[in-house]
């Protein structure tokens, strides 16, 4: 597919995304804003053998996890999305503004780049997924969460506005369905998600998401080498870059072990900026996230505004859901 350049044609219209009301109405039996709490690093958790504060501060950092978001901070963060585009000189931004705006309360408008509806629609489908877990294992499958990017779906900046996230979904469905036996059992659920990398002016787009029975075993088995195949083994540069940072694609499969909090990873709807740094070992991308700057920032929540939650997923052996 390669990276998505200005000029690029404009998306057609998106199915809607689930009415407020029914989200509203639909029971949440496994509740990720109780079950997702904040886990705090204690000086007993640093190994040892980090020695210098410097590295036992990083260390820290990294089992410091928080709880999943509260109403208060979601309608907090809601506000603040507003005031930026309030400022903001990009065409369609004061719109979104008073889209976003919302007191304490307030119904939310139904909008992917609203946190008070994102953080409804998790709390619902995340009560299914764990669901579906729970079923899955008592049925004896095997199910883990997954990780997935290829480069050759990022989209310089600029041509945000112009992404059509169908290709990279019709391309994970096809990748799988090559790899899946006939009959297979169990499901897949997988979410589009972005990270901003300033150096190269590019939004790296990847996929969360679980697994369970023969999609798992399609995923981690024949469909990786498939991969590696592909790939050749080497590296691939970030579209666009001038210099040379070189990122692996990456297919990574994981343990449910934390599974509320994992569920939330893959249902987040917060894209980052995650820069990269050169170190002893080469071009990495850093742990820690901040907002994506302007005008990127509105860019991403106008893009935000225009999509559907069923044109960023990917459901397989679920039925229709939400």
């Amino acid at each position: 597919m390669g990276v998505l350049r200005e000029g690029a044609t404009i998306i057609a219209g998106r199915p809607r995304s689930p009415p407020l009301a029914w989200l509203m109405a639909q029971p949440v039996q496994h509740d990720l804003a109780k079950l997702v709490l904040p886990i705090k690093a204690s000086p007993q958790g640093v190994p040892s053998n980090d020695a210098t504060a410097e590295h036992a501060t990083h260390f820290a950092r990294r089992l410091t996890k928080p709880a999943f978001e509260t109403g208060a901070e979601s309608h907090a963060e809601a506000n603040k999305r507003a005031l930026l585009l309030s400022s903001s000189a990009v065409p369609g931004a004061s719109r979104l503004a008073a889209k976003l705006t919302c007191d304490d309360g307030e119904d939310p408008a139904v909008s992917l780049a609203h946190p008070v509806y994102m953080r409804m629609f998790r709390r619902v489908i995340g009560s299914e997924l764990l669901i579906s877990i729970h079923q899955t294992r008592a049925a004896g499958l095997r199910v883990n969460s997954f990780t997935l990017v290829w480069l050759e779906h990022a989209v310089a900046a600029a041509a945000l506005l112009r992404f059509d996230p169908a290709p990279p979904i019709a391309w994970l469905r096809r990748i799988i369905l090559k790899h899946l036996p006939r009959n297979a059992r169990g499901w897949l659920y997988a979410q589009l998600h972005g990270e901003y990398e300033a150096k190269s002016g590019t939004f790296v787009i990847h996929f969360h998401g679980i697994a369970a029975g023969d999609y798992l075993a399609a995923l981690d088995g024949p469909m990786r080498q498939d991969l590696k195949d592909q790939l050749k083994a080497k590296l691939d540069a970030l579209p666009t870059l001038t210099t040379d940072p070189k990122v692996r694609v990456v297919l990574k499969v994981a343990k449910l072990q934390d599974t509320p909090r994992q569920v939330s990873y893959v249902l987040q709807s917060w894209w980052p900026s995650r820069p990269m740094v050169m170190t002893p070992r080469g071009w990495k991308r850093v742990r820690a996230k901040g907002r994506i700057p302007e005008p990127h920032h509105t860019n991403y929540l106008l893009w935000l505004d225009q999509q559907s939650i069923s044109g960023l997923r990917l459901r397989m052996g679920l039925g229709s859901g939400g």
